[in-house]
């Protein structure tokens, strides 16, 4: 008996091991190993606060070393924002967005054409970015804080 228990309490623990193996991915692995170098794709509206997300059909690079998006001739610093350090009003906005997000990789960044103005620093505006079929897919969305009454950035595009 003794035996059949040992034999158990190990099975458990490898199910345990793989469980949380298995378990949602870091954002610094979301980045290196899904998000892709660039995405071309199409946004039916602008976004409030950047530059680099204009409406239309575009191609975002993402310049992962430098921490930089760029468009076009336009270029902007990104900052990836803990879910823990975003504002309790914009947690209710990712809460609202829960069942288009389970199960999928995604990340929260601030952007601004200063890198000293996002660093450690949350701006009025912040995107999500989610990534599906291994990172070949791509949606950025602007959280809805009431900025704008035009409606909200929404880029869907795949990478090249």
């Amino acid at each position: 008996m003794n035996m059949k228990k040992w034999f158990g309490f190990l099975t458990l623990g490898l199910a345990l091991v793989m469980l949380v193996a298995c378990g949602q991915k870091s954002t610094e692995d979301v980045i290196k190993t899904e998000l892709k170098d660039s995405y071309t794709g199409y946004s039916e509206l602008s976004g409030y606060d950047s530059l680099i997300f204009t409406g239309g059909g575009q191609e975002i690079v993402f310049d992962k070393k430098n921490h930089k998006l760029k468009s076009g001739d336009e270029e902007v610093y990104y900052e990836v924002v803990p879910e823990d350090k975003l504002p309790k009003s914009m947690k209710g906005i990712l809460t609202s967005h829960e069942s288009e997000l389970k199960g999928k990789d995604y990340f929260i960044i601030n952007v601004d054409s200063d890198k000293e103005d996002i660093w450690g620093k949350l701006g009025d505006q912040l995107y999500c970015v989610v990534l599906t079929d291994g990172g070949k897919s791509i949606r950025i969305f602007e959280f809805e804080t009431g900025y704008t009454d035009d409606g909200y950035y929404d880029f869907s595009g795949k990478a090249e």
